[in-house]
């Protein structure tokens, strides 16, 4: 995968995931195997990775579970105040990000322009 972009999601698990007993929810909970293996080294994991979080997003607890802080990943996390979890796909902010970070791949998943071969901006971006 060249790029992945994650729309409010529980990469460090979600504590309302706790309450639901339904196999997908288990795997969503902070203390799940899959959350534990999102956190083992990837020091040859190449991906680029866009996640987008909210503040009001009532799906993530806590917030900065939807955050993806790993040394060994290419990471750009971006705040995007005053979204729903079920806003953030169609909030025009979260487009204009997504877009800008996709813009410049070929079909093949190939950065047109070298320069936008790895995200390089700050771990954190706040979007007005």
């Amino acid at each position: 995968v060249h790029t992945l972009v994650t729309l409010g999601s529980p990469h460090a698990g979600t504590l309302p995931a706790t309450w639901v007993p339904h196999p997908i929810a288990r795997q969503m909970r902070p203390d799940s195997d899959i959350v534990a293996e999102f956190e083992q080294p990837a020091p040859d994991c190449r991906t680029r990775i866009l996640s987008v979080w909210s503040d009001l997003d009532l799906m993530i607890v806590p917030k900065r579970s939807a955050r993806i802080d790993h040394p060994d990943l290419q990471v750009r996390n971006v705040f995007v105040p005053g979204v729903g979890h079920m806003s953030l796909p169609v909030d025009g902010r979260v487009l204009h990000e997504v877009c800008t970070t996709l813009a410049q791949l070929d079909m093949h998943g190939h950065s047109l322009t070298p320069a936008r071969g790895r995200i390089q901006t700050p771990r954190a971006v706040a979007v007005p």
